[in-house]
């Protein structure tokens, strides 16, 4: 059983071309959408509505460095998630798509008294793509024109932790990340049929690699044989798109928010109840962005159930 509510978190964004304009001005490279904020969680976290910290027991995710330190044997994880996705824009574009990802993998083993870890989750999610239809002037005609954008790739987190238990009932822990991950983004011009000049369609495209840095902290404490508590902060660098060879468009940097999480769990016979949050503030983002693209609170809540 679970109860999920997220915010709407900042989405896509870019510039196509418009009615008249040169199309050079009004380029692909203009395109500063950040995608999609994607949480690197375990299967158990996203069924029992985790924002990834909070539960009971040992795991290791960046988002709860500190659990790491209740593993008591070297471990692995791979996590999938498909998705069946429907969409729909009012006055806008409408349809469906499925895929699958795997927004962690790590492994985990015993060192000096505590636990380390390699963790690899997911962090960015920049796979869209969108259209417009419009008009050209061409000498003394003017045209139709479409123009279809597509941005696909992803930023990851490449993550080192450390963590350990003080005692038997609260466990610390550390993790140093680097952001990895390209982007390619591609805008193709088509003109409509009653174009009588022999003009062919226009293709502009480049590709951004990004990198960056976070240092990610916690602390987890049980309460009494009832009660689980736990706490994290995310401090992030700021995130660098570096432009790559023959890519006509200019490096950007971006500044990412600070993280805060927070988790409590309960146990009453075989159920266990649990209640977490997460809040980031990405206004201070949006002077890094460009055109229509809008940047906010990206909060979340979750609470959910698992019986044994």
């Amino acid at each position: 059983m679970m109860i999920r509510v997220l915010s709407v978190v900042f989405g896509v964004g870019f510039l196509v071309a418009a009615s008249t304009s040169p199309l050079k001005g009004q380029s692909v490279f203009n395109a500063a959408g950040l995608g999609v904020p994607s949480e690197a969680l375990d299967g158990r976290s996203r069924a029992m509505g985790s924002m990834g910290i909070g539960l009971p027991g040992g795991a290791f995710m960046p988002t709860d460095p500190a659990a790491l330190g209740r593993l008591a044997v070297a471990t692995g994880v791979v996590a999938s998630q498909p998705s069946w996705v429907d969409f729909a824009a009012d006055g806008g574009p409408n349809g469906s798509f499925q895929g699958n990802r795997f927004p962690l993998m790590g492994l985990a083993y015993p060192v000096f008294d505590g636990m380390v870890s390699f963790q690899v989750g997911s962090f960015l999610d920049q796979h869209y793509t969108d259209s417009r239809t419009g008009s050209v002037d061409l000498s003394t005609e003017t045209v139709a024109t479409n123009d279809e954008f597509v941005q696909d790739g992803s930023v990851s987190n490449l993550n080192l932790g450390y963590a350990q238990q003080l005692g038997t009932d609260v466990s610390v822990g550390l993790t140093v990340g680097r952001y990895a991950g390209s982007i390619v983004r591609t805008l193709t011009r088509t003109f409509g049929d009653e174009i009588a000049a022999d003009v062919n369609s226009y293709v502009e495209g480049g590709r951004w690699a990004y990198s960056g840095y976070h240092v990610t902290t916690g602390v987890s404490a049980t309460l009494t044989d009832r009660y689980h508590l736990a706490a994290s902060v995310q401090i992030p660098s700021d995130l660098d798109a570096e432009a790559q060879d023959d890519t006509d468009g200019a490096d950007r940097t971006f500044d990412l928010p600070v993280q805060y999480r927070a988790g409590l769990s309960a146990t009453f016979g075989p159920v266990l109840l649990g209640a977490s949050a997460v809040l980031a503030d990405w206004s201070s983002t949006q002077d890094d962005l460009m055109g229509s693209v809008q940047a906010g609170s990206a909060n979340g809540y979750g609470v959910g159930v698992e019986f044994s």
